[in-house]
Order: C-alpha cells, then sequence, then structure tokens
C-alpha cells in the first residue's frame, strides 16, 4: 500500500471513530485507535494473528490498516472499530473477566484447551451482535 493510500484510509477510519463509539454509548471514553502500517508496527504494537484488537491492559484499540487493505475491508471501518470496543464495553469488559471467561472454557474443552481462544472471541461475538439488536439500542 503507498503512503498516499495508507494516509487516505488512516483518514477514512479516523472518522468512523466517533461513529463507532457511539454504537455503544456517547458516554464511551476511549483513545482513538493505533494505526500500523508496517509488519513492524504491528509486532511492536503486539498485534498477532489478526488485523484488529483491543488491549485489556490499557485499553488501546489496534488497527493494521495494511491488513485491512489487503483482505478488502477498508469499507467496514465503523463495524470493525465498533466489535472492538464492544471488547471493552460488553464482553469481556476487563483482563479478569477475559481470564474467567477463558479458564471456564478450557475447563468445558477437555482435549481442546488450544481452542478456548477461538471460542471466547466467537462468544463475545455472539453476546454483542444480541446486545446491538435490541430495539431500544437502535432507537435514534
Amino acid at each position: 500500500m503507498s503512503a498516499v493510500a495508507a494516509d487516505a484510509l488512516a483518514r477514512q477510519w479516523s472518522e468512523q471513530w466517533p461513529a463507532a463509539l457511539e454504537v455503544w454509548s456517547r458516554f464511551v471514553q476511549l483513545h482513538e485507535p493505533t494505526w500500523c502500517f508496517t509488519r513492524a508496527e504491528e509486532a511492536a504494537a503486539q498485534l498477532t494473528g489478526s488485523f484488529a484488537m483491543i488491549r485489556l491492559v490499557d485499553h488501546s484499540v489496534v488497527i493494521s490498516l495494511r491488513l485491512v487493505a489487503e483482505q478488502g475491508l477498508q469499507g467496514f471501518g465503523r463495524e470493525i472499530l465498533a466489535h472492538e470496543i464492544g471488547h471493552h464495553v460488553y464482553c469481556p469488559a476487563d483482563l479478569t473477566d477475559n481470564a474467567r471467561m477463558l479458564a471456564r472454557m478450557r475447563r468445558g474443552l477437555p482435549t481442546k484447551e488450544h481452542l478456548a481462544p477461538f471460542n471466547l472471541e466467537r462468544h463475545a461475538r455472539r453476546r454483542q451482535r444480541g446486545h446491538s439488536r435490541r430495539p431500544d439500542r437502535n432507537r435514534r
């Protein structure tokens, strides 16, 4: 991705950040994401195995715009950002919740414990989808 294209994509997604916050609540207080443009920046931000994450330690959303572009996801900024915000707001809200859920899933997956993080993400997505479909949450 060229520097000009990367800057344009970062600007486009930055403009989507307020709308993504509004999906959950106007009172959510998170700073703008860390945008990664190279593999080195992804490694420095501890982003591995995905193009987006929220670090529950410091509540920072990290997005690899390089991978977003490679996977053709440029038009889904609001949705992806809102999903990551949902990990902060709803499921799991913090490291303690995350650790508890992960421990319970590992216990429930004998011989398949390595799948617990994947199942935790699936569980979070289902809970977030249910939350966003509530009629009272979609009123303007």
